[in-house]
């Protein structure tokens, strides 16, 4: 942001209508380290004389006499607080034993007025927890790694929702599921172009941060807000008050196609701006008319179900493209030697999890609930290296034992994803709000692109064992031993693809953990249906498996595998020996299993 050439008595050239002393100067001028500081301070002052105007006018009132109004509420999360008018009107509409009303704000003057207004004790507030950290050019925004922990049935907790915040997210986890997720009058102070967030998500005004903030509520919706909850979005403009909420009714129907949720209504309250000083100028903030009525605008959104193939369609039409991806450099002998003449189809069916092929069809079947299944399990797997690779960090271990699985597992509160997983292998179910759904469009090198190449990959050895079966002409309904035999036979055809030409470095790395995955879900599917006469056990078959990973002593896969492994079927059970190489605390794993997943008549 460069220091434009004006003294304190010009008019700013932002747009304010403010003298360039009163809006910018401060914070061009402000030490080098505090540009962001200085913009929260004085916006937390300015926006105070704003919401006590709307308070005063009834606005917040009203707000959440509507919300209440419009379903059964006592849990809500209501993002950008501010200096707490809202949450005081909430607090004053929202009732009931589990009652929960948590706000949320990036600006720590904001979350500390919000305080002194509700009157609440220091174990009701987390902050300060983020911290803004100028690099070479620009702010980033680093929060707190430490575990948040507030108390009672109204808290704060400083958060920015456009950044990575593995606490807030563990912490939104660990409260259940909201009835509602509100955000009102969404605002910001004057300095965020100077922080990587608006680099990177290529924010050139107030507006662009406005749409990036409410996708964002979506997203946390969607991972946090039960089935039938609300979500409110309140906006303003100022025109012809009737075609603006018309015109806004239209635009919410479009931007909710890609989220599960249901548009309830938008309602007009029609109000005018303070004409103190020291006020927000917010009069051209929506991009609209400034001359005629004042209004905000209240969009309320219902969460509905979502099945399994609304889910996973965007991803059953990647996989459809490339299902065998994970051997790239086989892929012109799998036309020619296994599918021979004619192509072969990926066929979608709605069912309890499962995957099966057809020769004669020449064709692979899978269900919905098959993808949702090993995608959970995929989404479980990912989570737990991901942390315990942080984990290992931070500690500076040197050896994957010493890390504390069980605590990891209890922090990650990922049990919600194992259920559904084990539900799935059971019967199709919708998919449960409060669990993270697919983002098949996510870029590879974001955590849910790392996330669906892992969910590929173990995707495509399960297809593969699908297609042994009808390269090596297997035959049904044999007798119970032949079929186990032809089971082995399909899961070495698998394995052996994936990885007898993979070499020795990283690439093979990654198919074993890929293959570790998919086996990880073989125990999951035996644990909910039980072992059956026509498979082998899952433990023979991971046994069968690990035996052609041939990996060195220090390998990243068997180190993740078990992280994983440990995480899922044994977090609370004894650790390897001090300092045991991946190898060695993989081998460990692979014993216990065989003891938590003992083969019939063994």
């Amino acid at each position: 942001m460069r220091k434009p050439d004006l003294k304190a008595n010009d008019i700013c050239t932002c747009g304010s209508r403010r003298t360039y002393g009163e809006c910018h100067q401060p914070i061009y001028e402000a030490a080098k380290g505090k540009a962001v500081a200085v913009a929260q301070e004085i916006y937390a002052r300015e926006w105070g004389v704003n919401s006590d105007h709307y308070g005063a006018e009834g606005l917040y009132a009203a707000l959440a006499s509507e919300l209440v109004a419009a379903g059964r509420i006592s849990r809500v999360l209501d993002i950008g607080c501010g200096l707490g008018q809202g949450l005081e009107a909430l607090s004053e509409a929202v009732h009931g034993p589990d009652r929960l009303i948590a706000g949320v704000d990036e600006n720590p003057y904001c979350l500390a007025a919000a305080a002194t207004r509700l009157r609440l004790p220091a174990e009701a507030v987390a902050s300060p927890r983020v911290t803004s950290k100028l690099g070479l050019k620009l702010y980033d925004t680093v929060p707190a790694a430490t575990p948040i922990a507030v108390q009672g049935d109204l808290v704060l907790v400083q958060a920015n929702v456009l950044v990575s915040d593995r606490p807030f997210e563990k912490w939104l986890r660990a409260n259940g599921q909201f009835d509602a997720i509100t955000l009102w009058f969404t605002g910001g102070h004057k300095a965020r172009s100077l922080t990587k967030v608006a680099e990177r998500i290529e924010a050139e005004s107030d507006e662009d941060f406005r749409w990036a903030i409410e996708d964002q509520v979506m997203e946390i919706a969607i991972r946090h807000l039960r089935a039938g909850g609300l979500i409110q979005i309140v906006t303003r403009a100022t025109g012809d008050v009737e075609a603006l909420r018309l015109e806004l009714e239209c635009h919410r129907r479009d931007a909710i196609v890609d989220f599960p949720v249901e548009l309830v209504g938008v309602k007009a309250y029609p109000y005018a701006e303070p004409t103190a000083s020291g006020a927000i100028v917010v009069g051209s903030a929506c991009g609209v008319s400034v001359t005629g009525q004042r209004a905000a605008f209240s969009t309320l959104l219902r969460a509905r179900e979502v099945s399994t193939e609304a889910a996973t369609a965007e991803l059953f039409k990647r996989v459809n493209r490339t299902p065998f991806n994970i051997a790239p450099e086989r892929g012109p002998e799998l036309s020619e030697a296994v599918f021979g003449s004619g192509d072969w189809t990926l066929n979608p069916r709605a069912s309890k999890a499962d995957f099966w092929a057809v020769p004669e069809d020449k064709a692979v079947y899978l269900t919905w609930a098959g993808l949702g299944s090993l995608w959970s399990v995929a989404f479980v797997t990912y989570s737990i290296i991901d942390a315990a690779s942080a984990a290992s960090r931070e500690a500076g271990l040197k050896d994957a034992a010493a890390i504390n699985i069980g605590q990891l597992w209890h922090d990650l509160n990922l049990q919600g994803y194992v259920d559904y997983a084990k539900l799935l292998i059971k019967k199709d179910s919708p998919w449960p709000p409060g669990l993270g759904m697919p983002d098949p469009d996510a870029p590879l090198s974001s955590p849910q692109g790392r996330l669906n190449n892992l969910f590929y990959g173990a995707l495509s050895w399960i297809l593969l064992h699908e297609i042994g079966h009808a390269h090596l002409e297997h035959i049904p309904y044999l007798s119970a031993s032949d079929m186990v035999r032809q089971e082995v036979q399909a899961d070495d055809f698998a394995t052996e693809w994936v990885l007898n030409e993979a070499g020795a470095g990283l690439d093979r790395e990654f198919r074993v953990f890929m293959v570790i995955t998919a086996l990880a879900w073989l125990f999951l599917f035996e644990q909910a249906g039980g072992q059956d006469t026509q498979h082998p056990p899952a433990i023979r078959r991971f046994a069968a498996a690990a035996r052609s990973f041939n990996l060195g002593e220090r390998s990243v896969a068997y180190e993740n595998g078990y992280y994983v492994l440990k995480a899922l079927f044994d977090p609370r059970g004894s650790v390897p020996p001090k300092r045991p190489t991946p190898r060695q605390a993989f081998e460990a794993i692979a014993k216990r299993l065989e003891e938590l997943f003992p083969a019939r008549g063994e």
